[in-house]
């Protein structure tokens, strides 16, 4: 019978706690410059950021526009060639950082993934087993049919990956070509 609802079931919170378990892992194992670089992208994700960002932009060009009014010597003119060496730069810097933490993302999900088909092939021996236990006791037991089941018989043998696999790369042709 099903727990009532709003109370946790123990296996969701062991599982919850597994999957932290592999996230605080892979961040321990981090380099400090790649915690540092998650850490800035963290940062400038925030939409303070951008306006900050916009706010240091319209002052730069206001700037230099309010010294061209008053006669003064203009840190960058029009067409703002010094902001676009620096807008260029930081573009740069930041589609680096993105790459390498979309990269520790990457792995992260890789790590979680290999997690879940290793789970789902082991439960799937499990479950076999269980079956397989199942028609031994049916068999075995005199108040049920000795019978052969052809369909619980097959369900006593584990699902061959081999043949899954082979079986998905004959039905997704982009996958067809792809190396082992």
């Amino acid at each position: 019978m099903a727990e009532p609802s709003g109370t946790p079931l123990p296996e969701i919170d062991d599982v919850s706690s597994a999957i932290s378990r592999v996230r605080a892992r892979h961040h321990e194992r981090a380099r400090p410059l790649k915690k540092s670089v998650t850490a800035v992208i963290s940062a400038i994700s925030q939409p303070i950021f951008l306006a900050a960002l916009i706010a240091a932009v319209v002052s730069w060009i206001c700037l230099n526009f309010l010294l061209a009014v008053v006669h003064l010597r203009v840190l960058d003119a029009p067409p703002f060639g010094y902001l676009s060496c620096v807008a260029s730069v930081g573009a740069l810097f930041l589609t680096v950082m993105i790459l390498t933490t979309q990269k520790h993302e990457d792995d992260l999900a890789a790590y979680r993934d290999q997690l879940s088909l290793e789970l789902a092939i082991l439960t799937d021996r499990r479950s076999a087993k269980i079956i397989s236990l199942l028609e031994d006791f049916r068999r075995n037991d005199p108040a049920q049919s000795s019978h052969p089941d052809p369909e619980a018989e097959a369900m006593t043998r584990p699902a061959d990956t081999d043949a899954v696999l082979e079986r998905i790369r004959a039905t997704h042709p982009a996958l067809r070509d792809e190396p082992e």
